[in-house]
């Protein structure tokens, strides 16, 4: 199976937003290189959709390893680094949208679970030229990128926790607030001060 392939797998279905950030991820890896097996690639992600899900499987960067992190700014922009070395991908603009308004409002509303079964497989034979055009386009022709710095993010990962004064569920130390003498969520902490 292909690394596409794999792609679509994990995903459930190919789109053009998919092809989107498996092409980012496949570039930024070949920016990056060489990588050393061991090493452990970290990502952002301007944007959560589909495009995110090609990163996981690509550059194996996963919200769960906390190697994957979002910066919502609601661009098509990927920052991947390694160890001394970071680049930032920017989707060059109308890469989606050179299919026209019509097919960006299909896209939503099929995104959105608007769209009729008809308009869902419209859109589904509409996408499929403009997936291959992303798929064999120049990578100068999809992106802009530039070397970044970058400050990588330790793992960090920490269990110990308190019990909510409010809610009485479990939160991490480090996110607990203390308010009144006691120790609240993010959530009911709000509610305490006010």
């Amino acid at each position: 199976m292909s690394l596409w392939e794999s792609t679509i797998e994990f995903h459930g279905h190919a789109c053009c937003v998919l092809a989107v950030g498996y092409r980012a991820a496949v570039l930024a890896r070949e920016i990056l290189a060489p990588l050393q097996e061991e090493e452990s690639l970290q990502a952002i992600v301007e944007t959560v959709d589909c495009s995110t899900d090609a990163l996981q499987v690509v550059l194996r960067c996963t919200m769960g390893s906390r190697r994957l992190r979002v910066n919502e700014k609601g661009k098509y922009v990927f920052t991947v680094a390694k160890p001394g070395k970071a680049v930032r991908l920017a989707l060059r603009p109308q890469v989606i949208g050179r299919s026209g308004p019509e097919f960006i409002e299909l896209m939503e509303n099929v995104a959105n679970g608007m769209a009729s079964p008809g308009e869902k497989h419209h859109f589904f034979y509409r996408q499929q030229s403009l997936i291959q055009c992303i798929l064999e386009a120049p990578d100068e022709d999809l992106f802009n990128w530039r070397e970044v710095s970058f400050a990588p993010q330790e793992p960090g990962f920490v269990f110990t926790s308190c019990i909510c004064g409010g809610c009485g569920e479990e939160v991490f130390d480090g996110f607990a607030v203390a308010r009144q003498g006691r120790l609240f969520c993010p959530d009911c902490a709000g509610e305490a001060q006010a």
